[in-house]
């Protein structure tokens, strides 16, 4: 599997990453047949680091105070890490304190097959591949033919 996000990163240090990012997370898509991975890293730590918190301001936040993230998928899920999944296990979604958020990292992660346009691609592909071979041998079966032509009885 290819991480299609890794080409989008720096190799410089997490403290010099901008903010966003760090909220954002780091984040990996793996893309394999039949199934594609996403992970997505989230630690406030080296931005907190970079920008503390007064202390007063981060004994105001209580668990009340949460964070929501929510992903639509095209095609159910098969693995996954969300505190939610919907009935038809396309929608997926995590729920964070604000406060476990600026303690700890955040992991989340999941694993779906690939939408149907992508298999009905590989499917039509497959089936082209199959009629060249079928021309193929066609093609040499028959001059085969013509150059050794039978002899009459």
């Amino acid at each position: 599997m290819k991480d299609l996000f890794a080409s989008f990163r720096s190799d410089s240090p997490s403290d010099q990453k901008p903010p966003i990012e760090h909220f954002v997370g780091e984040l990996s898509l793996n893309i394999g047949f039949p199934t594609y991975r996403f992970q997505r890293h989230i630690d406030l730590t080296p931005l907190l680091e970079e920008y503390p918190i007064p202390p007063f301001a981060l004994n105001l936040l209580t668990n009340e105070e949460n964070l929501r993230y929510i992903i639509h998928l095209p095609t159910p899920v098969k693995e996954h890490n969300a505190d939610f999944i919907s009935e038809d296990q396309q929608t997926l979604q995590w729920n964070q304190s604000v406060k476990q958020l600026l303690e700890n990292p955040v992991e989340m992660s999941f694993t779906a097959k690939m939408p149907l346009a992508i298999n009905g691609l590989s499917l039509v592909v497959a089936f082209l591949i199959l009629i060249g071979i079928v021309f193929f041998i066609s093609f040499i079966w028959f001059r085969s033919k013509q150059s050794h032509p039978s002899l009459p009885s």
